[in-house]
């Protein structure tokens, strides 16, 4: 399984970024400030579907270099209380345990992350036999930004975790807003 290049983007203060604002179907909007440098397919469809959002970079032969899937949900129609810390715990844990034995590494390591307007957790993986088109490294988690919860998986190359830290950037400043014209 491999999880396939890094794209250089800045690790200190300052480098540019965007604010973002995806709308999210009868939810609201979710705002978050996100590297220049990164494209994104905002995919969304109604009320009942959650959106995701990919985000990623091509090189010069038109190939991501890395993948980053972030998935949004609500708490109507799917699981209550969501964004409930032991909830997402849970999940994350699950989801690692699950993808654990692809990886190199023997146990799982949950971190936690917190945001502008919420906390998480993640771990990260990686898978040392991935082949030359495949990612090599895996970091997935949750976090609870208002009344949503995003799910988020990075698939890159990156040894030194550069787009990490830029991912990590961009969810701690996501924010939701509930809309009144929704």
């Amino acid at each position: 399984m491999g999880y396939s290049m890094p794209q250089a983007v800045p690790a200190e203060p300052g480098y540019e970024i965007d604010t973002e604002v995806f709308d999210i179907p009868g939810h609201g909007e979710l705002t978050m400030e996100v590297p220049r440098l990164w494209n994104y397919n905002f995919t969304k469809s109604d009320e009942k579907t959650p959106p995701l959002i990919t985000f990623y970079v091509l090189d010069d032969n038109k190939q991501e270099i890395f993948q980053l899937n972030m998935s949004v949900f609500w708490e109507e129609g799917y699981t209550r209380n969501i964004t409930r810390l032991d909830y997402i715990k849970a999940m994350v844990t699950e989801a690692g345990n699950n993808t654990l034995s692809y990886s190199d590494e023997n146990q799982l390591e949950l971190k936690e992350i917190t945001g502008r307007a919420g906390q998480g957790y993640y771990f990260e993986l990686t898978d040392s036999s991935a082949g030359e088109d495949e990612y090599r490294y895996l970091t997935q988690g949750a976090l609870g930004v208002g009344q949503v919860l995003l799910v988020f998986s990075l698939f890159s190359n990156d040894a030194n975790g550069i787009l990490s830290e830029a991912m990590f950037r961009s969810l701690q400043s996501a924010r939701h807003s509930a809309r009144r014209d929704v």
